[in-house]
């Protein structure tokens, strides 16, 4: 996956993954700088799947 999204929107990130393949999870985080538009969904998305960011 790229980048973690927007403030609020790991839920929402999870729900789109899930629909597009519902046995399927990231393998990985790559981030690819630190604006809160590209991290802040990072906390939420690492509480549902334990991956390396």
């Amino acid at each position: 996956m790229i980048d973690a999204g927007m403030p609020g929107f790991s839920d929402y990130i999870s729900e789109v993954g899930k629909k597009a393949n519902p046995s399927a999870k990231p393998k990985a985080i790559v981030l690819t700088h630190a604006y809160f538009d590209h991290i802040d969904s990072l906390e939420g998305l690492l509480k549902m799947w334990v991956i390396p960011v």
